[in-house]
């Protein structure tokens, strides 16, 4: 099953037509020549996002070199970092000489990253493991680097354990639990059928307990919920009948739900369906206790009678106990289905999956299939219907909450027109930012030096509407950022329209810059962070005989300055890696000053570097 695409390129857009909360904002797609697919994104705390997924490239395009590859294929887990505006930060491979997947993903409090992945390799990042297939829990740092790895070993031969392979119905998720641990949904084969598999474990993967539900027949999770009362809800689909699961039995495969307390402790279990295939994939629990499940169904009797075409998504409301409240069924007279559900931050509830169905008056982007977006309301109303793609297979399977009250959505792409503008080769990862409608269209935004040794900040936007103004942040270490100046918009502009923005007192070293604009209502919008670095040389003549140091070398922590005019502030001690140390200075006239070093300095060269008038000039300190 293919599951989701990106390839290499960024665009934002405008529509008209869409309501404020499913604008897409930009998109961008990622991979390279041969199929690459994306199961999982998430947010992380310094604005930007992580995809997960698989890859068959081996450096190309946006991936590295693959540990699969050895010229029969395989697939490797490919974990991709981007920023606020979907530019690649980091791209990095995990996994062994066989097919790895990693299927799910999240930041945990200390910032690490938790992958958890399915593997049947047994060697390299999943050395240990046996044959039969097993899971695989990575932890890594921010910049993508490997923290620990925990294998959760099949065995290898035919009746021992193994974990089965993601498909179109069932992978592997993970979720935080309330008490500050994980809790691992798998698919386990101990014999001839699968059956659900429950873990409760730490972030590096030591294991409180396990547990297995299930039937005599396969079963397949697609999901965790980790539930308000610690406990947790299974989903997915069965194989069983009537006997073992109260509601099943009904047809092919029934969507099936398990809940447990939260040790583990089975409390209840349901089944819903008709004669064909009904399969549950993502769900999530409201404030009231009771539950919306989210799936597709090809039945038309049942649980599911309402058809509405040859496959529908379907919405399912039940109650903590697991009784019904309610179902709907929603999508067109062609194929339909939904993957994943997700509360906004406003509090807004909506799911995603695909769709080729004309719904209303929303027509699909191409034949195959589109990203489908809508809206679902407390009392079962689904509109809102959105359609995202191009002329080939787009399909949606996860997605998260993004702060400003969007989502980030992880889908795959075989498309190259539409809203997408480019395709690496076959399928590619494809990562969608939707939220509010854009007031701005953004080009380009850059820093540039000048000769000054001032900043100065330029951006281009493609279009306007109801735009107020932008405003430029500047930061020494990317977290805290403080404003710096305001620049009125063009308010609505169909034409391209340039602005620019120069900081006239940099610090010397690396300065980042991020770009903020609002609407005529105040809402804010975020653009991506760019830096430009300060020389500690200035580009003039070095030497000014009005600006001393004494005594030079230094001996003790204090030292003296001679300059033409008081200092006011425009001062700076640089270590030779570019970090200011931490210094007072005393006036003991308008053209001497004592300077205090508030810090330890080891023996070496510093810098005492002062700005007047914008006339930059250095000293080279020596500590001995």
């Amino acid at each position: 099953m293919k599951l989701f695409y990106i390839a290499l390129s960024l665009f934002c857009y405008f529509h008209s037509s869409v309501s404020a909360q499913t604008a897409l904002q930009w998109q961008k797609s990622l991979g390279g020549k041969t199929s690459d697919y994306a199961y999982a994104s998430t947010p992380t705390s310094d604005g930007g996002y992580v995809i997960v997924g698989s890859t068959t490239n081996n450096n190309d395009g946006d991936v590295p070199a693959s540990k699969a590859f050895n010229g029969n294929g395989g697939n490797d887990i490919w974990v991709v970092k981007v920023n606020n505006w979907g530019e690649v930060v980091w791209s990095k491979t995990f996994g062994g000489s066989k097919d790895d997947f990693a299927t799910d993903v999240l930041e945990t409090t200390d910032k690490s990253l938790l992958i958890m992945a399915m593997t049947a390799s047994n060697d390299g990042d999943a050395q240990g493991n046996g044959s039969r297939g097993g899971l695989l829990l990575l932890k890594l740092k921010p910049d993508g680097s490997l923290l620990s790895r925990k294998v959760f070993a099949s065995g290898y031969n035919v009746g021992e354990i193994a974990f089965v392979r993601p498909d179109a119905y069932s992978k592997p998720s993970i979720k935080p639990t309330i008490d500050g641990a994980y809790i691992i949904g798998a698919n386990i084969l101990p014999l001839n059928n699968s059956d659900f598999w429950l873990a409760k474990v730490t972030d590096t993967g030591t294991v409180f307990w396990t547990k297995t539900f299930g039937s005599n027949q396969n079963d397949w999770m697609n999901e965790v919920v980790v539930c308000a009362d610690g406990g947790y809800l299974m989903l997915g689909g069965t194989e069983a009948n009537a006997n073992e699961i109260t509601g099943a039995g009904k047809g092919f495969i029934d969507t099936y739900a398990v809940k447990v307390d939260a040790t583990g402790n089975l409390l209840w279990q349901r089944a819903w369906g008709g004669s064909n295939l009904d399969q549950a994939f993502s769900g999530l629990q409201n404030a009231d206790g009771s539950f919306l499940i989210v799936g597709e169904t090809s039945s038309v009797d049942g649980d599911f009678n309402g058809n509405l075409g040859q496959k529908d998504g379907f919405v399912l409301k039940i109650s903590n106990e697991g009784n019904v409240l309610w179902r709907k069924q929603v999508g067109g007279t062609d194929v339909d289905g939904l993957y994943t559900i997700r509360q906004a931050i406003g509090g807004k509830i909506y799911a995603m999956g695909q769709s080729n169905s004309t719904i209303g008056t929303v027509k699909p982007k191409g034949p195959v299939g589109d990203v489908w977006i809508v809206h679902i309301d407390p009392n079962g109303t689904i509109d809102d219907h959105k359609l995202m793609g191009g002329a080939d297979v787009d399909i949606a399977r996860n997605a998260f909450a993004t702060a400003d009250g969007g989502f980030i959505i992880a889908a795959n792409s075989d498309s190259v027109d539409g809203d997408l503008t480019q395709n690496n080769g076959s399928t590619d990862f494809w990562l969608i930012k939707v939220g509010s409608l854009l007031p701005v269209t953004l080009r380009s935004f850059s820093a540039e030096l000048t000769n000054e040794q001032y900043v100065k900040l330029s951006w281009t936007s493609l279009n306007e509407t109801k735009s107020k103004n932008f405003v430029i942040e500047r930061s020494f270490d990317q977290i805290k950022f403080t404003a710096l100046g305001t620049i009125n918009a063009s308010g609505n502009a169909s034409t391209s329209k340039a602005y620019s923005f120069t900081d006239m007192k940099p610090i010397f070293g690396r300065n980042y810059y991020r770009l903020k604009f609002y609407d005529e209502t105040g809402k804010e919008f975020t653009y991506k962070t760019v830096s430009a670095v300060v020389s500690l040389l200035p580009t003039e003549n070095p030497v000014d005989n009005s600006f001393s140091v004494f005594p030079n070398p230094v001996t003790e922590s204090i030292f003296y300055v001679n300059t033409p005019e008081n200092l006011s502030g425009r001062y700076a001690l640089i270590n030779q890696q570019g970090h200011n140390m931490a210094i007072e200075t005393q006036p003991i006239s308008t053209s001497q000053h004592k300077v205090l070093v508030k810090q330890h300095l080891n023996a070496g060269v510093y810098f005492f570097a002062i700005d007047l008038n914008g006339h930059k000039i250095i000293k080279k300190v020596i500590v001995e």
